[in-house]
């Protein structure tokens, strides 16, 4: 055994123990870890089991004293210290097996503190599992924006074909009077402007980088009526907001710009001979805020309730008079994901719509 200032001033902990694991000599080192009492350490009958997590008792029953006993010796087994105070302390094992000058056998053990390397071993699973999600979004993002750049590409070169095919006739002088086709050449370019401007709002919402401030609901709706006064005004709608104020964190050009587009969205999508009404509510949880958007509009079938979310998905495209591009949605999508919120809908078909929101307190 080791004796004097070696053993106490050793900067790991030395253990000898016997056969059942009663502790025969312990120094200042490991003394101090446990945060014990001298008199609780010297006191007879102190088992290595007194300072060992539930987990580390069963590894030594069924790894540690058998692996001992068949070989004589063990190497980094890592077991977890209980301290006085509920706290553990991770440590890294070295036993080796011998007689003492009685012949008894005694096994000593040379306990090394790994806290530090057990949380930088937490810090580079962390890394880890942070670079194989960041992986799995942009292969995501990839995989989205093959198909996004694919329909984009579809749907603008429809529109300019036929553009192309009436400037032909015209130029070739193939139709007697012209100004009939170039008024609906102007109508297709108008509608590539249109769905060229929607694609930036898309690109451009929902940016983390955007800064996020208090945001009261009564300002957003304030500039909200302000945005659509005209539209409101043209289309005979009643738009409902709620007067109770609440603070929400966001971004406010980003908020309004979502609660726009679902209110366009019901005006776009209204029912033959009915003034729109939409009633957008407020009700408060422990954790969130949900906004509700209600309209009495053509209603979605059940079969799109998710896929409307996603880019150029339109569920009336059978309505050739109703002009979109299935962007809006998704760009509220996007909006309400950068605010670390939820979007989903509930609808019957020609009873209208009610879109959620749900956005973090």
């Amino acid at each position: 055994m080791i004796t004097g200032d070696i053993m106490d001033n050793a900067p790991c902990g030395y253990l000898v123990i016997d056969e059942r694991g009663g502790v025969i000599q312990i120094d200042n080192t490991l003394k101090n870890w446990l945060k014990y009492s001298d008199e609780e350490k010297n006191a007879k009958g102190l088992s290595i089991y007194n300072f060992l997590t539930i987990g580390s008792k069963m590894y030594c029953e069924t790894h540690f004293f058998p692996m001992l006993q068949f070989k004589g010796h063990v190497k980094e087994i890592n077991l977890e210290l209980l301290k006085k105070t509920g706290e553990t302390q991770p440590l890294l094992v070295n036993a080796n097996f011998h007689r003492n000058n009685n012949g008894i056998k005694e096994y000593v053990c040379i306990l090394i503190d790994i806290t530090h390397r057990k949380l930088y071993e937490k810090e580079l699973l962390l890394a880890k599992q942070q670079s194989e999600s960041h992986l799995k979004e942009l292969q995501e993002i990839n995989e989205g924006l093959s198909q996004f750049s694919h329909t984009v590409a579809h749907d603008l070169k429809s529109p300019l074909k036929n553009i192309l095919g009436l400037l032909q006739l015209v130029d070739n002088n193939e139709i007697a009077s012209s100004k009939e086709y170039l008024s609906i050449a102007y109508d297709q370019g108008q509608e590539m402007v249109e769905m060229i401007d929607e694609l930036l709002a898309f690109a451009s919402s929902g940016n983390k980088n955007q800064p996020f401030e208090p945001v009261l609901t009564n300002s957003m709706f304030e500039s909200l009526n302000n945005k659509l006064e005209m539209l409101l005004q043209k289309e005979d709608v009643k738009l409902h907001c709620p007067k109770t104020n609440f603070t929400i964190t966001g971004n406010l050009s980003e908020l309004v710009r979502l609660f726009q587009n679902l209110v366009e969205n019901a005006i776009k999508y209204k029912k033959w001979g009915i003034s729109p009404e939409i009633h957008i509510s407020i009700t408060q949880t422990s954790d969130n805020i949900i906004f509700s958007v209600a309209d009495n509009g053509l209603g979605i079938p059940t079969q799109y309730k998710k896929s409307i979310f996603n880019p150029f998905v339109r569920v009336h495209k059978d309505y050739t008079s109703i002009k979109g591009s299935g962007i809006g949605l998704a760009t509220c999508k996007k909006i309400v994901s950068a605010h670390q919120g939820e979007i989903w809908v509930e609808s019957e078909v020609d009873k209208g719509s009610t879109f959620f929101i749900s956005l973090p307190l």
